[in-house]
């Protein structure tokens, strides 16, 4: 029902401290957070404790529109779970929200799609 921006992290690199999680963790919007690569497992484990569902769908993109753009899916349990998001130095958007559960399903659009592995970052 609705889209927000939120940057992925501070000047220090960190999550920022003035976030209301509760608010952003609203299950009828879609969130992305942009340049937030490191601090993904923290955006995740926030957004569970705001009230997210575990399984709710996300999806990082980065190099958008470019020939080598990249796709990787997840659900947040298994982004809280690594230990860095696999993106320690990229530039990515991470989205999330119940409105990427259908290219969860595998019907992505463009890019290559790659399953998050929490095990295998």
């Amino acid at each position: 029902q609705s889209l927000r921006f939120v940057t992925g992290h501070s000047r220090a690199g960190l999550l920022p401290d003035d976030l209301d999680w509760q608010g952003i963790a609203d299950g009828r919007t879609t969130n992305v957070f942009y340049m937030a690569g490191r601090t993904s497992p923290a955006i995740a484990r926030r957004l569970i404790d705001g009230g997210l569902p575990a399984d709710t769908p996300a999806a990082f993109v980065w190099n958008i529109s470019r020939p080598d753009q990249r796709i990787r899916t997840a659900c947040l349990s298994d982004i809280a779970a690594s230990a860095d998001g696999g993106y320690p130095s990229q530039p990515v958007l991470m989205a999330v929200g119940r409105a990427l559960s259908e290219y969860r399903a595998g019907q992505p659009a463009t890019g290559m799609d790659e399953g998050f592995q929490a095990a295998a970052v």
